[in-house]
């Protein structure tokens, strides 16, 4: 008795120990229910509902038996929260792994966090410090760690994200927009120096003509060398990972505690947008997060020479990366007080847009000022208009910048950040929310303000590096909760969203086959011909300097016989109009049919 005494006197008393007793028990319970979660095959079938409650219970029982023997052996003198840490951890780990089960349920996503922040806010509310095992080292010896760390992380990002997109495109999933249009581009490049393509109009024209993007020519020497549409792959997810080495050097700047530097970096490497967006083939705005980020690095280092060369890098991507760097000049002249730079940042960049700008609309296609129509009127096509328009009648904008799909996005890139990025000392920093608006919110195209399309990656970047100031500027209490707050809703986010490997993985295993035998039959198409074919299958055949693509509507009813070609290249997949398929078969005899193919060519 004097023993058992002696136990619930370690445990603890009062509220206190019914608080202890609690959570020991609460981690039982979801220890056994994570246990049960993993070995079933079943979840979310009535077979998992009808059976394995007692089990829970059971094993339960046995896991709060052995925590509170571990409390009773003297962690609650050592570590008198220990209870505390198991129950958050636990409550992590059990999170997560429903998040996983639940595959793209945003709002179970985001209730899994809330219940999140408030066992972080009972289990974490006694902690005002941020001493860790790591402030035990040497500088040098961490710097070593986290180059390790950062190195480690970089490459599995490249190899992870590197190998499901490249098994997307294996698998016929990617179409001509966007990653067609590239594999030929750089093909183009290869071959003659210039951005050509045939497929991005369906005529011979520049990339450049549509957006201006010297900064691919970074990639070409590269490209040269291993001359496939999987390096481009490989090679964006490498320069999106990468942008973890200035957001851990900007955390080092700033003087963050060592364990918040390495959860910088892992936040970054697991931000849920960046994750998820990098899925939708390939593009230039995955350039964004590294450059801008480097760029305010050395801004903040007070090398503005070299800040200044990485806002030209910038302003190299795309004409609209123009406005990420007025945002930085915003930021020199008025939050670093270094006008004379800030204004030679913003001179720059305006000069260089309005001469890109001139360019496309008067050789190439023109700026896409259509996205902006919900600010145009009848007549109305230019950038002017859409400024004079909300100047006029400010609601206009106020009217766009709000919606259910608008709401979810503004949530989906901040609460990783734990909003951090909104809570800002000076009224001045919310000139970082320019871009989201203007590239993100004000419009009515769904793939501006959708995570799983390549527009947030410069907005995306902008609410990062807010979110390390103003981090910074927490009071030293509040910021272990903050970091945890981050940490585990960008997990349980990026777990939930990123759905698209398991869904590869169960593509691949059912039409593996028929994928290669499709590739088996695009390899007889002559490379010297001129083709049309169908959306997913452009990737494969970019080779072809007289290439053109089927896609939308064309696909599903407009005529596919609307180029003159030597061979047409038909999905098995596809929906074509009778009418034409008819033509077909009178104009062209088929080749070579297998897997998701048909090839035909001209009689």
């Amino acid at each position: 008795m004097d023993r058992i005494r002696e136990f619930f006197g370690k445990i603890g008393n009062g509220g206190e120990g019914v608080l202890r007793w609690a959570s020991l028990l609460f981690s039982g319970y979801l220890t056994a229910a994570f246990f049960v979660l993993i070995a079933a095959d079943d979840y979310g079938e009535a077979s998992y509902y009808e059976s394995g409650f007692w089990m829970i219970i059971g094993i339960g029982i046995m896991f709060f038996a052995v925590f509170a023997m571990v409390y009773w052996l003297g962690l609650v003198k050592f570590a008198p929260h220990s209870h505390k840490y198991i129950l958050l951890a636990i409550a992590a780990a059990y999170a997560v792994l429903l998040a996983h089960n639940n595959l793209n349920e945003f709002y179970f996503a985001v209730a899994l966090v809330i219940v999140m922040i408030i066992i972080i806010q009972y289990t974490m509310s006694h902690i005002d410090g941020d001493k860790t095992p790591l402030d035990m080292m040497t500088g040098r010896n961490f710097n070593i760690l986290l180059g390790v760390l950062v190195g480690i992380g970089v490459l599995q990002y490249t190899l992870f994200f590197g190998r499901y997109t490249v098994l997307r495109m294996n698998m016929f999933s990617a179409a001509n927009f966007d990653l067609g249009i590239f594999a030929q581009m750089f093909e183009s490049m290869a071959n003659t120096g210039l951005p050509y393509t045939t497929v991005e109009r369906n005529r011979h024209l520049s990339h450049f003509a549509i957006h201006f993007s010297p900064i691919f020519y970074l990639l070409l020497p590269a490209y040269m060398i291993f001359r496939s549409p999987a390096f481009l792959l490989y090679a964006q997810a490498f320069i999106v990972a990468a942008g973890v080495v200035p957001v851990v050097l900007i955390a080092k700047k700033l003087d963050f505690a060592r364990v918040y530097i390495i959860l910088a970096g892992l936040i970054y490497l697991l931000y849920p947008a960046f994750a998820t967006g990098i899925f939708f083939d390939f593009h230039e705005n995955r350039f964004l997060p590294v450059i801008i980020l480097w760029m305010f690095y050395f801004a903040i280092c007070k090398k503005y020479i070299a800040a200044y060369i990485a806002a030209i890098f910038l302003l190299m991507v795309k004409e609209d990366a123009a406005l990420y760097a007025f945002c930085f000049a915003f930021w020199l002249f008025l939050m670093e007080d270094k006008k004379r730079w800030g204004l030679i940042v913003f001179g720059t960049a305006l000069a260089w847009f309005l001469a890109v700008t001139h360019y496309i609309n008067t050789v190439g296609e023109g700026i896409m000022i259509n996205r902006f129509s919900l600010f145009l009127q009848p007549g109305q096509e230019s950038l002017l208009d859409v400024l004079r328009n909300i100047a006029k009648d400010p609601a206009l904008l106020l009217r766009a910048l709000l919606s259910e799909g608008k709401l979810v996005f503004i949530i989906a890139m901040s609460l990783p950040l734990a909003f951090l990025p909104f809570m800002n000392k000076f009224i001045r920093a919310a000139l970082f929310f320019i871009p989201i608006v203007v590239i993100n919110l004000a419009h009515t195209w769904s793939f501006q303000y959708d995570i799983r399309f390549q527009y947030v990656y410069g907005t995306g970047a902008m609410l990062i590096f807010l979110f390390l100031i103003n981090f910074r500027d927490l009071a030293q209490k509040y910021k272990p909760r903050v970091a945890a707050t981050a940490l585990i809703a960008t997990l349980i986010l990026f777990t939930n969203l990123n759905y698209r490997p398991e869904q590869l993985r169960e593509f691949y295993a059912r039409w593996g086959n028929v994928a290669a035998e499709t590739h088996a039959v695009l390899a007889i198409v002559p490379r010297d011909a001129s083709v049309t074919a169908h959306t997913f299958f452009t990737v494969h055949l970019a080779d072809i300097p007289h290439l053109y693509a089927i896609h939308g509507n064309a696909l599903e009813q407009g005529n596919i016989l609307q180029f003159e070609t030597q061979y047409m290249v038909l999905d098995i997949r596809g929906n074509y109009d009778p009418i034409h398929i008819d033509r077909l078969y009178r104009q062209f005899e088929l080749v070579r049919a297998g897997g998701f193919a048909r090839v035909y060519r001209r009689r």
